[in-house]
């Protein structure tokens, strides 16, 4: 219930849920806030928090590589080079799979990647993509 909610909508189990649990992000706050509050100065575990927020990567620091990406190329992922860098970054352990998946998508469009982020970032505060 804490994250579909309730069927009248005003989330009280889901507010109470995460005040019981601040280690966890909260609705309405964006994964890049949560995450730099969260882990300070370590900037590995920053992209770690944040990419397991947009569903990139799981618990386990393993690439997320059943969901379809190619619906996000109005937002400025790039399929192809996407499912590269999540090959390379699978070589790589802990929060330095995050790390190398950043890396390598930033030295393919920089610009785009960065789109692509702050649109994941914006659905990371409610659970919810925009309708189109």
């Amino acid at each position: 219930k804490a994250f579909w909610g309730d069927p009248k909508g005003a989330r009280e189990e889901a507010k109470q849920w995460y005040k019981d649990h601040p280690d966890k992000k909260n609705i309405g706050v964006k994964a890049s806030d949560f995450c730099a509050k969260q882990y300070k100065d370590n900037a590995c575990e920053i992209v770690h928090c944040k990419y397991y927020y947009y569903r990139l990567v799981d618990s386990a620091h393993k690439v997320i590589k059943i969901r379809n990406m190619n619906v996000y190329a109005d937002k400025g992922l790039d399929d192809y080079h996407y499912k590269k860098c999540q090959k390379d970054a699978a070589d790589f352990k802990g929060c330095e799979v995050s790390r190398a998946l950043w890396r390598c998508m930033i030295m393919y469009d920089k610009e785009s990647w960065n789109k692509f982020e702050a649109f994941l970032d914006d659905v990371s505060a409610d659970n919810e993509y925009p309708k189109a």
